[in-house]
């Protein structure tokens, strides 16, 4: 039986596959019995976690909740330094004098993202991924790509050739898979892990003719298989995604109707920017609560007093921009693309070690772990650092520290007024004075507590929800040029952008000359 479930915003979609989930285990169905995939490793893991939660276990009991892509990294016994990686891409590039831009992630579900391209050699590598997940041959990939993609003048078809011909040669040399030969890989030898007897595939409009490939091998393998995706969710349409494929799929169908997420007020924005659209609006009902829907300036947020919020940008280029203004103003917030927050890094925890030091504190090994990183001379002997680390999770006072190797020169400068002349000059001048401003504001809770503000890509907030969205509507020139290509493509994106609000939704004004035309509030 093979069962199709078309999903709406908010509507409970995981918690309606963990029944399933809880079903099949009521037949004697085993965890390790069970795929469910979804197109990112947040989704698998957020199912994984859920489904601990209900039945209990740990993550091991639940091995094959995860990305298709690693799934079948396990299934070809692959390990971490045979995976085309950045930084191999980044050493092929250097011997064959290819510049690869140095902004993007190595994970297992990232693949390139057009908005994110700069060089030359980032086309030619996101043409090679367009082509494999789309299935195509290289004539009809190259005629496809350029009539969607604004590629750079020295993207040529020889130059192009040349770039595989050499790529495919280092990969053979240095025995390296890419993220398609996995999946190609899997299909040729056509593997699934042993004893799955159910296939669940999340967010499935999402996926590309390949994954689709390697999806149907595995349906024949399996007794049942559910399917669950949102076509407006669909958002990787640069990677092959294609809703068609999803919605043409024959299979018994239910559909969630109540979204228990979504104010009335969201819902008919939600609806605005459908309506500009081909696509036809799905029949949902909100939640039935009232949330607020404002249009407002960056400038004119109280961001210190913002709690339990995401704030979606296009790009981390906008990002890396808003970050260094909450640097400058002192406000505590998260990023999940691009740079991190000093005040959740290790330097971050360095710094909060030393406050609780100066106030009296006791401290664990565990907390020195952060602090020794970042200690320069002559506060440290020479070899304590190894001895730390080797050491169990003890609590030691301010007074015990020169036992396990701090000088008499940490203890002299552990002052309010020379603290941070103790960490090392990797330690930048500009995260000192942010993490001094968030303390001088906030107190140790900033330090403490879990992060009330996230900035992340509208990409990145996929699937997930918050009280409070703001949403940026500023685009670079580059996603501005692919807008005016594919308007619906885009809207789609900020579809799913401002429905990631639970309560309330903020559309800031345009910052930058190019900006998406959300619908007026």
């Amino acid at each position: 039986m093979q069962n199709l479930g078309r999903t709406g915003l908010g509507t409970g979609k995981t918690s309606y596959l963990i029944q399933i989930v809880e079903q099949e285990m009521s037949k004697g169905i085993k965890p390790n019995e069970i795929i469910y995939s979804s197109f990112t490793k947040a989704a698998a893991n957020e199912a994984r976690d859920r489904a601990i939660t209900r039945f209990g276990g740990s993550r091991e009991d639940y091995p094959y909740f995860n990305t298709q892509h690693s799934i079948c990294y396990h299934l070809l016994g692959l390990e971490h330094g045979q995976v085309l990686s950045r930084r191999k891409l980044r050493e092929f590039g250097m011997v064959h004098h290819y510049d690869f831009s140095n902004n993007h992630e190595e994970r297992l579900d990232t693949r390139y993202q057009e908005a994110m391209l700069q060089t030359t050699a980032d086309y030619f590598e996101f043409f090679v991924q367009f082509a494999y997940e789309n299935m195509y041959s290289f004539e009809e990939a190259f005629h496809k790509f350029i009539r969607q993609t604004d590629v750079p003048d020295a993207f040529s078809k020889r130059a192009l050739h040349r770039y595989i011909e050499l790529r495919e040669a280092y990969k053979q040399e240095n025995k390296l898979w890419d993220f398609s030969d996995m999946i190609l890989g899997t299909l040729q030898k056509g593997l699934i892990p042993e004893g799955i007897k159910v296939l669940i595939l999340d967010e499935a409009q999402d996926m590309s003719r390949l994954l689709w490939a390697l999806s149907k091998m595995w349906m024949k393998k399996v007794e049942r298989v559910y399917l669950a995706g949102d076509p407006l969710q669909t958002l990787y349409f640069w990677s092959g995604a294609d809703p068609e494929l999803f919605l043409d799929f024959k299979a018994e169908e239910h559909i969630l109707r109540t979204s228990y997420r979504l104010t009335n007020q969201t819902k008919d924005y939600a609806e605005k920017i459908i309506s500009k659209t081909k696509y036809p609006f799905p029949e949902f009902n909100s939640s039935g609560r009232e949330g607020v829907l404002c249009r407002n300036s960056f400038e004119s947020i109280d961001w210190h007093s913002v709690a339990n919020a995401f704030l979606l940008m296009r790009t981390r280029w906008l990002i890396s921009k808003v970050a260094e203004e909450f640097r400058y103003r002192g406000i505590p917030y998260a990023s999940e693309r691009g740079r991190q927050c000093p005040l959740f890094s290790s330097e971050g925890g360095a710094f909060y070690t030393l406050l609780r030091l100066l106030e009296g504190e006791n401290i664990l090994t565990e907390n020195l772990l952060d602090l020794i990183q970042h200690v320069r001379k002559p506060y440290i002997e020479h070899g304590a650092k190894a001895s730390i680390k080797r050491m169990e999770n003890y609590e030691f006072r301010l007074k015990q520290l020169p036992d396990i190797g701090f000088t008499k020169e940490f203890i002299d400068s552990l002052t309010w007024s020379g603290f941070t002349d103790i960490l090392s000059m990797n330690f930048e001048p500009e995260d000192k004075s942010y993490l001094f401003r968030v303390y001088k504001k906030y107190g140790r809770k900033a330090f403490e507590g879990e992060p009330q503000l996230t900035l992340t890509t509208i990409h990145g907030a996929k699937g997930r929800e918050r009280n409070n969205v703001f949403v940026f509507p500023d685009m670079t020139r580059r996603v501005w040029d692919a807008f005016l290509k594919s308007k619906d493509t885009e809207a789609l994106v900020y579809y799913v952008a401002c429905t990631r609000a639970r309560n309330n939704l903020t559309i800031l004004l345009p910052s930058e000359l190019y900006s998406y035309p959300l619908p007026r509030i």
